[in-house]
């Protein structure tokens, strides 16, 4: 980010050329340009489509359907880049020759060259970063924060007149964020070296969050633990299952403002929650129910609820007198948006039902976890919470799918014994080995008639299936090269899915209902026209027309698909192919969307040569592994601002306890750090939880045993090589404490 910004300086600076708005990702077009002349002249990239499209399905008639590695796909992609380009004349031409040939290049598309570009006129004057527009955007992505972090946000809104001057501005602006946050800090780790001397790692990264987050997460809280919302008598609770009809009689019953319902995938949430619905209709008023996606509010309208999604209804929130809001997936829904949502629900007086899992995905670049933070506090006595959680899996056709998915959730080990037993588990020597045996389960599920899904965590993993698919129903026959659109690479009978919600774009619904077109929507490709609009058929049966510009650019093919966006969805078998980026919540996720069966694939991870040291011991890998990696890694975004800051806070007790574990007393550093190891205990014992106690009562004992043997310090000197160890440490702890005022890669600035 401080490189892009520190670039676009230079440029202006010995330039006339300006720059627009600056994306997410630091990058920004120039003032000026008409965006068809970029696609006139990124033709290329269409003919190079096009030209793999067809050595892949050579390679593969050649080599057994097997489709080339990685390596080789992008070698031969680099072939065609040459290979598309034309070739140079002998002769060079003059500017004015080549300006001639690209207009007349403009002019065959039907644009016109004198209003292809429109000079960058003088820049209104940038208004000077400031840090309170960093800590709300900032605060507003994530419950906690990193300096990159803010240093990022604040590149991305600083101009200057050159590098030298974008790069003060980025650090004097982050140091000023940075005072204004909430701000934990690290401890060293570890405490001997490989002599066994004592030492101290490199101080870890602190984390920072906003009072603004901290307030909003406490306001939600406290209003879930308010009383005096309306309840209902009765309820049709006939065939529910147990926990299903406990948790629509607490939610109409409590008397709470807020109520929570809590399932695991797969356990009939949306079930339960029609039947609170039509109960509360029918004493007292209106229903309404919100979501994070577009796909999850139409859940709720198949329901019977009138539904829209939380970003929506937040441009005109309205809500219903005597009324219900539900919201489904909360756990996906923004802090902030939860705070508006409160706002509006306590001055109307309508009853809300938040439902979910704090064990799935969190919010997109959101700050939340509060979901997770009502959960657990619910059983503690006394803080008015009301929490109903289902115990009853539906989705599941067998009990090793749902054994699966429950261990998966809990995060336990003994789910890689179930896998195997049931030869769910698959491990490979290459991610390309691991992406083909994804390909070929899931294709054979497919061609049996089975409702499969390929999931993965990344896009380039996605784009990388959907291709190979692509070609195999070419090789087949299902597919016609002959159709393909130069504009999309689509043929006549793709699968693709929309990644951006249009309401313009309308059909009507088999039954007879208006849609329009979601993220998420998966259509087949029917026809395709000249611009490269398509006409397609919905997944559910309707019939839609895409225009041109949004198929380009808001569409992709739709036969593999990313974890996050397959939340929700219920499929017969599922093929999941794990990675590096595949942690807890995904992982849940994905095992958790088949009725049948879950299949995970992992590949056998590579190691540079020189980067880590060989294990003493040497052990077999095992897709098991994996797992239990994945297990391992928490998405922080699904913890909330307090529930991180206290666990980095424990991480600080740990390390400390560490440190002084087995270390002669006289080591220690100055008594500086006893009033440090005093003041941490003071602050971990506020937390009433059962790990902070076992933390306090640690390092309560530490500090009586450093106390009482202090004296013996005198009596330790005497010892052979005493003073060159207690100089050994204190040139440790010197090192640790000494300012880092160089600006390296190390010290946590991006360049």
């Amino acid at each position: 980010m401080i490189y892009q910004a520190a670039f676009r300086a230079e440029i202006e600076a010995a330039t006339s050329l300006r720059f627009g708005p600056v994306d997410g990702n630091g990058q920004a077009e120039l003032i000026g340009v008409d965006p068809r002349v970029v696609e006139v002249f990124s033709s290329r990239s269409a003919e190079i489509d096009v030209a793999m499209g067809e050595w892949k399905a050579g390679w593969a008639q050649a080599h057994d359907g097997e489709l080339p590695d990685t390596a080789t796909q992008r070698a031969m992609a680099n072939q065609m880049a040459l290979g598309t380009r034309s070739t140079k004349p002998a002769e060079e031409h003059s500017t004015e020759e080549l300006l001639g040939r690209w207009r007349d290049q403009v002019i065959e598309h039907g644009l016109q060259p004198d209003q292809l570009f429109v000079p960058a006129v003088a820049a209104d004057p940038v208004d000077v970063v400031t840090p309170a527009v960093v800590v709300q955007e900032v605060g507003g992505v994530a419950a906690v924060f990193s300096r990159d972090d803010v240093a990022r946000a604040v590149a991305r809104h600083t101009t200057g007149t050159d590098a030298a001057d974008v790069v003060a501005t980025v650090e004097a602006v982050t140091a000023q964020v940075l005072a204004e946050c909430v701000t934990v800090e690290a401890v060293g780790g570890p405490v001997r070296d490989s002599d066994g001397r004592p030492t101290l790692e490199r101080p870890g990264t602190p984390i920072h969050t906003t009072t603004a987050t901290l307030d909003m997460e406490a306001r939600v809280l406290r209003w879930c633990e308010t009383s005096g919302a309306r309840t209902v008598d009765h309820a049709d609770t006939e065939g529910l299952d147990p926990s299903q009809a406990a948790a629509v009689e607490t939610v109409l019953g409590d008397g709470n403002q807020v109520s929570v319902i809590v399932g695991p995938a797969g356990h009939g949430k949306t079930t339960t929650v029609a039947r609170v619905a039509d109960a509360w209709r029918a004493e007292h008023g209106d229903v309404i129910g919100l979501a994070p996606s577009a796909q999850a509010s139409r859940l709720l309208a198949d329901a019977g609820i009138e539904a829209e999604t939380v970003d929506a209804w937040l441009l005109n929130p309205q809500l219903p007198v005597r009324g219900m809001v539900i919201v489904d997936e909360a756990g996906m829904v923004g802090t902030a948006h939860l705070d508006r949502l409160r706002a509006h629900a306590v001055e109307v007086g309508v009853k809300v039902v938040l439902v979910g899992d704090p064990e799935q995905l969190a919010a997109v670049r959101k700050a939340g976890g509060v979901l997770a933070d009502v959960v657990e506090a619910a059983p503690l006595p006394g803080n008015g919470l009301s929490v109903s959680e289902l115990g009853v899996a539906h989705r599941f056709q067998n009990d090793t799918a749902a054994a699966v998915a429950a261990g998966l959730r809990d995060r336990d080990p003994a789910v890689i014994g179930i896998l195997e037993d049931a030869g769910w588990l698959h491990g490979h020597q290459t991610p390309d080995t691991a992406r083909t045996a994804v390909l070929d389960a899931a294709w054979t599920d497919a061609h049996r008639g089975l409702d499969t899904v390929m999931l993965v965590g990344t896009r380039a993993d996605a784009a990388a299936l959907n291709q190979q698919w692509q070609t195999r129903r070419v090789l087949v026959g299902e597919l016609h090269p002959d159709t393909r659109h130069p504009r999309t690479g689509y043929m006549d009978g793709d699968l693709i899915v929309a990644k951006q919600n249009r309401r313009d774009i309308e059909w009507t619904a088999p039954d007879g209902e208006p849609e329009w077109l979601r993220n998420g929507t998966r259509v087949t490709v029917e026809h395709q026209g000249a611009d490269g609009a398509i006409l397609g058929r919905t997944s559910d049966g309707g019939r839609v027309m895409i225009d041109g510009d949004y198929a380009k650019t808001n569409t992709q093919l739709g036969y593999a698909r990313t974890i996050h966006s397959a939340q929700g969805a219920t499929v017969d078998t599922a093929h999941v192919l794990l990675g590096p980026s595949t942690e807890s919540h995904g992982l849940y996720v994905a095992g958790s969307r088949a009725r049948h069966a879950t299949h995970l694939h992992a590949a056998q991870p590579t190691v540079e040569a020189g980067e880590y040291a060989a294990p003493a011991e040497p052990r077999v890998w095992s897709a098991g592994d994996a797992v239990v990696g994945a297990m391992e890694q928490v998405d922080p975004g699904t913890r909330s601002a307090h529930r991180q800051m206290r666990e980095h806070r424990a991480e600080q007790v740990e390390a400390i306890v560490a440190r002084y574990d087995g270390i002669t007393p006289p080591a220690y550093p100055d008594p500086a750090e006893r009033d440090r190891l005093t003041s941490l205990i003071e602050r971990t014992g506020r937390h009433n939880t059962p790990a902070a106690a076992t933390q306090v009562r640690t390092l309560t004992r530490q500090l009586a045993a450093w106390t009482t043997q202090h004296d013996t310090a005198t009596a330790f000197d005497q010892q052979p090589g005493a003073v060159d160890y207690r100089n050994h440490w204190q040139q440790q702890i010197e090192q640790q404490q000494a300012p880092k005022i160089e600006h390296t890669q190390d010290h946590g600035m991006e360049w």
